[in-house]
């Protein structure tokens, strides 16, 4: 069983409106599909308003095709005179019966009008609209009348054997969303084709007439269009009708008996064609999604390799800074003496005195360890210029599919490349600072604290042997072969005794020599075992940063995934709402 046309309408309204309700961000601009959602809304209520049974019936035509003659003819007396001059050229006349309620559909139009009543009892239920002549609308003004269109039930399209073929007559066919079946033709004046004596010889330039003006009806799609051909002189000087003159026919046809079931009929078929005119409207801009999709699909390759080269890149710039740039500024860190002990720490915290001292009147301020060092400007643009190729190509490839604008200008909202940049500049910076102040792993490591073992037990040996040397052979082989208490302290004092004597002092000079030479030993091997932990400090940040670039290349394709899938999302959501419903 057939659903209703008007159950029907209801329900394709609701089904519209449900789907206009959500967001369409990636293949609607808000602005779009709010006005949309708007002209939903407006033919639900429309639809729901479908409570009189008064016909709305509007004529249309050119300058001089003879409309206010026809609406006095179809009205058997002057309802229209020059007295309803239009004050303005985009104004509509709307003729009622003084005892008819002008329809609230009518009232609410936006375009200006004027209702002019009358007391023509023949055309009591009928509403006659006199819209402006076509060729006197201002363009600015043409968009107003096409919109009062909506609020009639039928339109009479008038013309005449010399206006039947202007352009504007077939713009405002074809840019009118109503049920062609409600759509009748006039072509009036057809009397200035039987001017000849031989009043046969007319019909064959009406016959041309006709059939030209059914042929530019036909291409707006109109295949059988109800066709009258009238003269509206003879209707009003009460002479006898020509064979040829129509007009009772169409009299008959706006006249005829109608009840509120069928004035219902029409005025639902007339919202049910703009009903189908926003959903072509709709589909319409919604046809590139397909499309769209494809093109979004196509860039996600071409993200991947530019994802991996930018990786690339930028990993290699943060690994030549950190090896170049950040070693040498480490390697100009004042040395750090905390593995060193004895003379060689001595020795380190001289030379940490001596640069801090040669450099203070060059104005070269020592800051100890840094903690506020930063990549170059060279690097920075450099991975700026990397950062920022990603966004440009993917703008790029979108510009030249010429896909929407506003699907564009979402994925630059989303990608929001310069402030991303900023706080991966900001990051980066803390990053670097954060490690630098961490405190040094030599101090406690096992390398460290065996360094400092090994250089405790060399100042000891050292030690021992200028004693054993200072006391002389007999002293400490006495104390082998009778060790005890006194044999001890006879070979401290033998040392002691022995200091002050040339061989003494000569061992006291080879005894600092070799202090010296260990300290300078143990300072070299010290710079070794810092630049080592040096270097695993820059392969550690540098493998940090690079972390943190991958993660920043990386963002892209998570933004430009999400996207993708939203705009499935989206597709699906339409392809649900958007199917014919069953209509048996």
């Amino acid at each position: 069983m057939a659903i209703e046309p008007i159950q029907r309408l209801r329900s394709d309204l609701l089904r519209i409106s449900k789907s206009l309700s959500q967001s369409y961000s990636l293949l609607l601009p808000p602005e779009e599909q709010e006005a949309l959602h708007g002209a939903a809304l407006r033919l639900a209520e429309k639809l729901s308003s479908l409570t009189h049974s008064l016909l709305n019936v509007g004529l249309l035509g050119g300058t001089g095709v003879g409309k206010s003659s026809i609406m006095n003819a179809l009205a058997g007396e002057s309802i229209a005179s020059t007295s309803h001059r239009r004050p303005h050229t985009h104004q509509v006349l709307i003729y009622h019966h003084h005892t008819a309620l002008l329809p609230s559909e009518l009232e609410q139009a936006t375009v200006p009008w004027q209702a002019i009543t009358h007391n023509a009892a023949s055309i009591q239920q009928i509403v006659l609209c006199d819209l402006p002549d076509f060729d006197s609308i201002l363009t600015q003004n043409r968009e107003k009348v096409l919109n009062f269109l909506e609020h009639l039930d039928v339109l009479v399209w008038v013309t005449s054997p010399e206006k039947y073929g202007d352009a504007s007559f077939y713009e405002f066919l074809s840019a009118t969303p109503k049920a062609r079946q409600n759509f009748y033709f006039v072509l009036n004046k057809a009397d200035l084709l039987f001017q000849a004596e031989n009043v046969s010889a007319g019909y064959q330039p009406l016959l041309t007439v006709t059939s030209s003006f059914q042929q530019h009806i036909a291409q707006q799609g109109i295949i059988h269009p109800l066709l009258y051909t009238i003269s509206t002189r003879e209707v009003l000087a009460d002479l006898p009708l020509s064979p040829w003159n129509q007009f009772p026919a169409l009299r008959a046809q706006l006249f005829q008996q109608r009840d509120t079931k069928e004035i219902l009929a029409i005025k639902a078929a007339n919202i049910d064609e703009e009903v189908r005119h926003l959903l072509s409207s709709v589909q319409q801009k919604l046809l590139a999604t397909a499309r769209l999709q494809e093109v979004v699909d196509g860039l996600n390759t071409e993200l991947e390799e530019l994802h991996r080269e930018s990786t690339g890149l930028g990993r290699n710039l943060l690994s030549v800074w950190a090896r170049r740039d950040l070693h040498e500024q480490l390697e100009k860190r004042p040395v750090d003496p905390a593995l060193l002990i004895g003379p060689g720490r001595w020795l380190a915290l001289l030379q940490s005195e001596w640069r801090r001292w040669v450099q203070a009147p060059r104005g070269i301020a020592e800051t100890g360890r840094p903690g506020s060092w930063e990549p170059g400007v060279d690097l920075t643009n450099r991975l700026r210029e990397i950062f920022y190729r990603v966004e440009n190509r993917i703008l790029k490839q979108l510009l030249r599919q010429a896909l929407p604008q506003h699907f564009i200008e979402r994925l630059r909202h989303a990608l929001n490349v310069d402030e991303a940049w900023g706080q991966f500049v900001e990051k980066l910076k803390e990053t670097i600072d954060a490690r630098l102040l961490e405190p040094s792993p030599g101090r406690i490591s096992l390398r460290g604290l065996s360094f400092q073992v090994f250089q405790f037990c060399t100042y000891c040996l050292c030690f021992l042997v200028f004693f054993l040397v200072l006391a002389g052979q007999n002293s400490w082989t006495s104390v082998l072969q009778q060790p005890g208490f006194a044999s001890l302290l006879n070979m401290v004092l033998a040392g002691a005794y022995n200091l002050f004597g040339p061989n003494g002092l000569a061992a006291l000079g080879s005894y600092a020599v070799l202090q010296v030479f260990f300290a300078f030993q143990f300072l070299s091997r010290h710079k070794k075992l810092l630049q080592r932990q040096n270097q695993k400090f820059i392969d550690s940040l540098t493998e940090e940063l690079g972390k943190m670039w991958e993660i920043e290349c990386n963002r892209p394709i998570v933004t430009f995934a999400q996207l993708r899938q939203e705009l499935q999302d989206q597709a699906s959501a339409i392809a649900t709402l958007w199917q014919e419903p069953d209509r048996e």
